[in-house]
């Protein structure tokens, strides 16, 4: 019986748009009264999951910013920071590259120094976005998440990857994105997070259902019986997976969780 209901947001759960199935809250609802619980899982912020989920909020968990924090039903539970000497050190590496951007996320702001930055574009999110000298914002407040990106392109950028190499040990490096890589607290990932809730709910992997599209849910699928990736997942994530479901744009992870609810068995073996 799956007890754990777990879902990554973009290229998965949400849409092209970011937007995601309308029934998806009254379907949250309804894993709550069959004891399902679910939890999503997101290099996003956690005020960010707290606006996508805000009528359900209370009643599920939230793995924000590839693991650094940890909701349970509104509840921080765990969290943790970067170390600021990465902070300072990064930010310093950035400046001298021509086109590659940084910032940083407090728990309840995104610090951007230029505005060419490619978060800049997220203009849904603009309100929480403050333009400041970084080496500033590390010397006042823990920060959860760095994001080191190319403004330019949606092909990996290997440059990202060996100027961040160094850090390697010091922090968590997470290829979150298509055009660049984010550093995390050491220890931090989304399936440490989960292995975390597993614990605490004393839920098994036999239990749990994962939905994840991208390099940065790899864990998630090594703690979960039942992995779905949607057709449009990175070939890593689709090898890993229990079974491919359809694009994210087909609103796939509601209909695979809809036709479970539907059936009221056990996943067949493939």
């Amino acid at each position: 019986m799956i007890r754990l209901i777990v879902s990554d947001m973009d290229g998965t759960l949400l849409r092209d748009d970011g937007t995601m199935h309308k029934g998806m809250v009254p379907l949250i609802q309804g894993l709550r009264e069959k004891g399902i619980i679910f939890i999503a899982a997101s290099g996003r912020p956690a005020f960010n999951l707290h606006e996508q989920f805000q009528e359900v909020y209370s009643e599920i968990g939230a793995i924000a910013f590839n693991g650094a924090c940890l909701h349970y039903k509104g509840r921080i539970q765990k969290f943790s920071s970067v170390d600021p000497d990465v902070c300072r050190g990064i930010v310093k590496k950035v400046r001298k590259k021509d086109g590659i951007y940084v910032n940083m996320d407090g728990i309840d702001t995104y610090y951007l120094e230029d505005l060419e930055c490619p978060l800049w574009e997220w203009k849904e999110a603009r309100e929480h976005m403050k333009v400041e000298n970084l080496e500033y914002v590390v010397e006042r407040e823990p920060i959860y998440r760095v994001s080191v990106m190319k403004k330019m392109g949606n092909e990996y950028p290997e440059e990202i990857a060996e100027m961040l190499e160094e850090y390697r040990g010091k922090a968590e490096l997470i290829r979150s994105d298509s055009r660049g890589m984010d550093l995390s607290g050491l220890g931090n990932s989304k399936g440490r997070a989960l292995e975390w809730i597993q614990d605490f709910l004393k839920v098994t992997p036999e239990e749990t259902m994962v939905f994840g599209d991208y390099y940065n849910d790899k864990e998630l699928f090594l703690r979960a019986k039942y992995s779905f990736a949607p057709i449009n997942a990175c070939e890593e994530i689709t090898s890993l997976a229990w079974k491919i479901i359809g694009d994210h744009n087909q609103d796939s992870v509601y209909d695979t969780i809809q036709n479970y609810l539907n059936s009221e068995k056990e996943f067949p073996e493939k």
